[in-house]
């Protein structure tokens, strides 16, 4: 990740929390509803949040788990091209 896509990212979490925290603030300074209602409220935004956050984890992890994968494949044929190799230099000799 650059330099610039970190930014970028910083810049859209600390936009993301502020609009959760003016949320969270307003259900508190309501006082129309009850502490349970204002509660569940608060946790249904909080909630949110959570499953954003895991469906990211899973993308990411999906994503290393493909590039592992591709990296395994790529050092088992060097592998192989290198017992090819040495086997040939050994009928060689």
């Amino acid at each position: 990740m650059t330099t610039e896509e970190v930014r970028i990212r910083y810049v859209q979490s600390s936009s993301h929390l502020e609009q959760i925290y003016a949320k969270l603030r307003a259900l508190v300074a309501s006082g129309v509803s009850s502490v349970e209602e204002t509660l569940g409220q608060i946790l249904d935004l909080l909630s949110r949040g959570e499953s954003k956050s895991a469906a990211y984890v899973d993308e990411k992890a999906k994503a290393a788990n493909a590039y592992a994968e591709e990296k395994k494949a790529e050092a088992s044929a060097k592998t192989k091209k290198a017992k090819e190799t040495l086997g040939k230099k050994k009928n060689e000799l």
